[in-house]
């Protein structure tokens, strides 16, 4: 009798978003990316109503590698920094800061892997 093999493996579950404009950043303030292109979106992480956000669905809790990439216009003062943070936090679960660069853009990501729970959320700042 012939089998089918079946497969405990669930297909990944993520998103991945983009922003199509420049957007303004004040100097010395923490500011949510928001973006307005989804590239794909397995699940509903994202929310055209919450730009700034990717919320994990109901029954997708667990790890996560999270990621964010962002550029800075030529600037020869000051710092560029890079933060991910969970439900609004305080504390980044990931950073990146990088100095001054002159005569070109400054670029930069950053990743981590972390556990989410279901309604958890992540910004990039």
């Amino acid at each position: 009798m012939p089998t089918t093999p079946v497969s405990s493996r669930s297909p990944a579950a993520g998103a991945k978003l983009h922003r199509t404009t420049t957007q303004s950043i004040p100097t010395g303030a923490l500011t949510a990316l928001s973006f307005d292109e989804v590239l794909y979106d397995t699940s509903g992480f994202y929310s055209a109503g919450q730009p700034t956000r990717l919320t994990i669905p109901a029954g997708l809790a667990g790890r996560y590698l999270i990621g964010g990439s962002c550029e800075f216009a030529s600037n020869a003062t000051g710092r560029r920094g890079y933060i991910l943070f969970r439900n609004g936090d305080t504390e980044g679960i990931g950073v990146l800061v990088t100095g001054v660069v002159s005569g070109g853009d400054a670029e930069g990501c950053v990743t981590v892997l972390y556990n989410l729970a279901a309604a958890d959320f992540v910004t990039f700042q």
